[in-house]
This record gives structure tokens, sequence and C-alpha cells, in this order.
């Protein structure tokens, strides 16, 4: 698998870096089984023999710097692939769904993503990431298309509040996902913990709050 990176540093503490990677996914030997499923008349399903492993080619510009106090990421990425892998089904008039796999899903993805760092001392630090980017789908022989746009992010802070005791709070927030003919909702969280160490570091008593909203949430896809 063919794999180049260039790397340039201009300065102490930058770094500016060019990959390219072709990666390959190989089908399971259930998605290669011949085997014909009709358990259940109404919903059948089978491998496909003919498969071939996918391929993917992604290509990344990445910049990255680090200080004392500051260090940050921020990378864009494309990724493309011709004959990828993917479950599908369709209903036959007499209204018998049956699932099979496909080896011509073309995928077509560009991203952005950012990550910050501040620690100005030990008693504090905060962090953020964040991705946005574009996601596009499609099964020709189906005439099949799914695409959408995306954004996720995630914001975190600890403080030491006395000897060995320390509060973390965060939130994030997510847009949702597309594959082939699918598309999830947006959700939100929250999350604090309070931790303490005792024996000089050696174990570490935490309790954990995670999402108290969730009651007001949906989610669906």
């Amino acid at each position: 698998i063919p794999y180049l990176s260039l790397t340039y540093k201009p300065r102490d503490g930058h770094n500016l870096s060019l990959s390219y990677t072709e990666r390959l996914r190989r089908p399971s030997i259930s998605m290669l089984s011949t085997y014909f499923d009709d358990s259940d008349p109404y919903n059948t399903s089978q491998g496909n023999p003919d498969l071939k492993a996918a391929t993917t080619h992604t290509l990344s510009l990445k910049y990255n710097y680090f200080s004392p106090k500051w260090s940050g990421t921020f990378t864009l990425s494309g990724h493309l692939s011709n004959n990828g892998i993917s479950s599908w089904t369709g209903v036959s008039e007499q209204g018998v769904s049956h699932t099979t796999y496909s080896n011509n899903v073309r995928s077509r993805t560009a991203s952005a993503r950012l990550s910050i760092n501040y620690s100005p001392s030990e008693k504090f630090s905060v962090s953020f990431n964040g991705q946005g980017g574009y996601n596009h789908y499609r099964l020709p022989e189906e005439e099949i298309t799914t695409e959408e746009f995306s954004f996720d992010q995630n914001l975190n802070m600890n403080v030491a509040l006395w000897k060995a005791g320390s509060l973390s709070l965060g939130e994030g927030y997510n847009s949702g996902n597309a594959n082939l003919g699918r598309k999830s909702g947006d959700y939100f969280y929250s999350y604090a913990t309070l931790s303490q160490k005792f024996f000089k570091k050696k174990l570490q008593i935490s309790l954990r709050c995670y999402n108290p909203f969730t009651k007001y949430q949906t989610y669906g896809s």
C-alpha cells in the first residue's frame, strides 16, 4: 500500500506536513458467503462472492503548533473511493426484501479539523476540537445517492480545586452523519467529572455525570 509523507519545519514549534495514503478494506467471510438465508421468507439475504477489496485514496494537509502554554492542529483532508463495499436492500414486486452487498459504492468526502489546547498553569487547562465536512455517497446501479454537510465539536475544561482534586466540565454537539442511503439526526451532550487522588496519586476515585438533559432530547435517523 503506497504511503507518502512530506514534512516541513519552518521553525521550532511549527510543523507542516502533506501526506497521501492508499488503504484497503477487505470483505469479510459473511459478505462473501453464497448461503441464501430465507429463514424469514419475507426478508432474505445473501452474500456476494464477487466482492473485491475496496480501495480508498486519502490526501491530507496538516499544520501543528506547540508551545509551553498553547498547542494546536489544523487538518484538511479528502477521501476518494470508487469501489466501496456496502450492504443494500431491495424489495421485489411480491413484497419480499432481499439484502446483499455491492462493490460499486462511490464516495467523496472532504473535511477540515481544528484542535486547540491552552494550559496556562498546572491547575487549569481548556481544549477545543471541531470538525466540519461534506460527504457524498452514490450507488450508480441502483441510482441511490446520499450527501450531507456535517459538523461536530467538543469543548472541555479541567480545573484543580484542591490538593489532588480536580473538576472536568465539557459539552459537545454533532450535526449527524451520513452514509449510503442513511442519515442520522443531530445531538448534544454535556458532562462533569469530579476526581480525587489518594496514596500519592496511586488511587483515583471519580464521580461522573454524563448528559443530564437526555430526557429533553430526541434523536432520529
